[in-house]
């Protein structure tokens, strides 16, 4: 009888164990899927970024040719000595109209 005792004794603290493994499993399962799809929505975010930089990169090199056609047409006709002084008028324009604005939208603001 008393071998009947331990025998059901160890049977209920197999099925303890048994219980407390298969919790741990499926915590163990939970962790893991929810890391697995924190993991893919890393990945998409890295794709979309790098897409945009890559699309930035484009924009600001056409920007650049841009801007170095601007200035060399600009130096090209402020080489002549007729065409400096209508530089100098231009420039100073532009500098006046920027200031102005600058101010202008300042005031503005308050």
């Amino acid at each position: 009888m008393i071998s009947f005792v331990i025998i059901m004794a160890e049977t209920q603290g197999e099925d303890l164990l048994d219980t407390e493994n298969q919790y741990r499993v499926e915590s163990l399962t939970h962790k893991v899927s929810r890391l697995k799809s924190l993991v893919v929505d890393i990945e998409s975010e890295t794709k979309d970024h790098h897409m945009l930089l890559n699309g930035l990169g484009s924009e600001f090199e056409a920007g650049q040719s841009l801007l170095s056609n601007s200035f060399g047409r600009l130096r090209k006709m402020s080489s002549r000595h007729s065409n400096r002084q209508a530089m100098c008028y231009v420039t100073i324009v532009l500098l006046a109209a920027f200031f102005i604005i600058y101010y202008g939208v300042a005031f503005f603001k308050r």
